[in-house]
């Protein structure tokens, strides 16, 4: 009989393990597994490992180790974070990845991630490989968000730039998603929290229809307006917000401003102060937030002269992507203590999140700051620091491709960014940290609802 394959569920979100097994093999053989789908612009992404069956004759990704391949060792989501793209049958190397990357007009490939605008689920195959020879395989289906979520933009309605995803059961509390500096809408997690049964906003502060083009004194009441909506749509509960890198940011100049008005925060690899405001210009020295009609304190990230200096000390080569890490370390050491943001006035459950790896900037740093302040305040409320020290900037829901990123185009620089960390290390940091921010949400929202 040939060798089975069982692949477990057949159908799940993205952010679920599947279990992938092989049984009916002679101990000690060696087999290969070979993961591939077809991305909406034609690319094919794949992965391969190469596993020895135990004394049963049998091979479970999550517990076997890979020997050869995309990626090594013991990791039961690896077959998935590690796909690249594939070149006339062969997948690319990471160098070759890289350079496609660097090359590619694809905004997707940039990203190092597949193009899949407007799927709902992907089908990815899984087949199992002896000496070159299929003998077994299973098609598993990926799916983003739960068919019955529901979509409406709100813009036309409130005038907030704001996409809202509804369950289909009545909601378990209310989250806010907030991208970083590349603007416009966060969907991927917006649509997975909505799945998971939350009523769920996508808020773009810039960079989309109604709101301006860049992140330039952006009025704090807006964001106000969208927890008030919010608020009002779940009877009177506060909603949670969540932001990576900017909306990291975002979250905590909420929570501090805004305290009695938000839930509980998840700021995802954050800076400790308020950022200055920037157009792409040469001229760094703007506004980023405003309240009440006043800016509010910023401290300016790093001077370009500060930059290039800071480049040159850690030997930087033209051309090579941004470690800005160094850049802001060094602006740090002149940061006024009127623009470090005030979270300990915030009333609400806190988590923070970074990587020890992370050369966009020390979010580690930041996260001491933001911590030893909480501390030193006594701070009322619960509070989460979730560390990764080989992790880069690019932690975030886990089992997609772009969690095996280490460097993105930045949209506004126009130039490749390092990120930190290695596809590894971030793949298993997103892997780690995703299922203990869903159960901080959880706690603290139902904390909320019990308390009303």
């Amino acid at each position: 009989m040939p060798p089975s394959l069982t692949v477990s569920p057949h159908m799940a979100l993205f952010d679920q393990d599947v279990s992938i097994k092989i049984a009916g093999l002679s101990a000690g053989v060696r087999a290969q597994i070979r993961v591939s789908f077809t991305d909406t612009e034609g690319v094919i992404w794949a992965s391969e490992a190469t596993f020895s069956a135990n004394e049963n004759g049998a091979i479970d990704v999550a517990h076997t180790p890979s020997e050869d391949g995309t990626y090594t060792g013991v990791d039961a989501m690896g077959l998935f974070w590690s796909m690249r793209p594939q070149v006339d049958g062969q997948i690319v190397s990471t160098e070759a990845f890289l350079a496609m990357r660097r090359q590619s007009a694809s905004k997707f490939m940039q990203l190092g991630r597949p193009a899949l605008s407007g799927r709902q689920t992907n089908d990815i195959k899984i087949a199992v490989h002896l000496e070159a020879q299929c003998v077994a395989e299973h098609v598993y289906t990926q799916a983003y968000v739960n068919d019955d979520i529901e979509m409406r933009s709100l813009l036309d309605e409130t005038g907030l730039a704001a996409r809202i995803y509804i369950p289909n059961s009545h909601p378990k509390g209310g989250i806010i998603t907030l991208t970083g500096s590349n603007g416009g809408y966060e969907e991927a997690h917006a649509r997975l929290l909505a799945s998971h049964g939350y009523l769920t906003m996508s808020l773009a502060l810039f960079a989309a229809e109604g709101v301006p083009e860049h992140m330039v004194a952006l009025p704090l009441e807006y964001v106000e307006r969208a927890l008030d909506w919010m608020s009002e749509q779940l009877n009177g509960q506060k909603a949670g917000m969540i932001g990576w890198s900017k909306g990291a940011e975002t979250v905590l100049v909420a929570a501090a401003y805004l305290g009695g008005k938000v839930g509980a925060i998840a700021s995802c690899l954050p800076c400790h102060v308020v950022m200055n405001g920037t157009d792409g210009s040469a001229n760094y020295d703007q506004d980023g937030w405003t309240w009440k009609g006043k800016a509010l304190p910023y401290h300016l990230l790093a001077t370009p002269a500060e930059a290039m200096q800071a480049l040159q000390a850690i030997g930087y080569t033209p051309g090579d992507p941004l470690p800005l890490r160094a850049a802001f370390e060094a602006g740090y050491q002149r940061v006024k203590p009127d623009t470090i943001i005030p979270i300990e006035r915030a009333a609400c459950p806190i988590l923070l999140l970074s990587g020890g790896d992370d050369q966009n900037w020390p979010s580690d740093y930041s996260c001491k700051v933001l911590k030893q302040r909480l501390d030193e305040a006594e701070y009322g409320h619960h509070v989460e620091w979730l560390d990764y020290p080989s992790a880069g900037h690019l932690i975030s829901a886990p089992n997609t491709i772009r969690t095996g990123s280490v460097e993105v185009l930045h949209p506004i620089r126009k130039d490749f960014v390092l990120c930190g960390g290695s596809p590894q290390a971030n793949a298993q940091a997103s892997h780690d940290s995703w299922p203990k921010i869903m159960a901080f949400f959880e706690q603290s929202l139902s904390d909320q609802r019990s308390c009303r």
